[in-house]
């Protein structure tokens, strides 16, 4: 009797398991479709400030600036969940830095801080990919 007892929790412990792994290999799935998603959305307000940086049309690249840190609100709080605090420092600082260079009208500083933002932005979801890289 106690050999059938020992197979059904070795049998339980073993479902568990298994349950568990797919939980965590889907919710990474998740999050790293989030991220792509989420860092996607962000995509279109940068290359528009770009071009408006380019032009010198400072009330644009100001309401253009203003888009791009709504929809970052929209990310702050579910990011740091999900990835590396000092990511998340690292572009709400180059956030500060360019809305400093966007009020001054600093075209080349601010063509380079948009740059960094970009460059943070779009490395979160390749740095955060699951992939066989990454758990090795």
């Amino acid at each position: 009797m106690k050999q059938k007892e020992k197979k059904n929790h070795t049998r339980s412990f073993t479902i568990l398991i298994l349950i568990s792994s797919m939980l965590l290999v889907g919710l990474s799935g998740y999050s790293s479709y989030f991220l792509s998603a989420s860092a996607k959305k962000l995509a279109p307000p940068i290359e528009q400030m770009d071009k408006a940086i380019d032009d010198a049309d400072w009330g644009n690249v100001q309401r253009l600036y203003d888009e791009l840190q709504n929809g970052w609100k929209q990310y702050e709080k579910i990011w740091p969940a999900l990835i590396d605090h000092k990511e998340i420092t690292d572009i709400e600082s180059t956030f500060a830095q360019l809305e400093h260079m966007v009020e001054q009208k600093d075209k080349n500083e601010a063509e380079r801080m948009l740059a960094l933002l970009k460059y943070y932005i779009e490395h979160v979801p390749k740095a955060e990919k699951v992939n066989l890289q990454n758990i090795l």
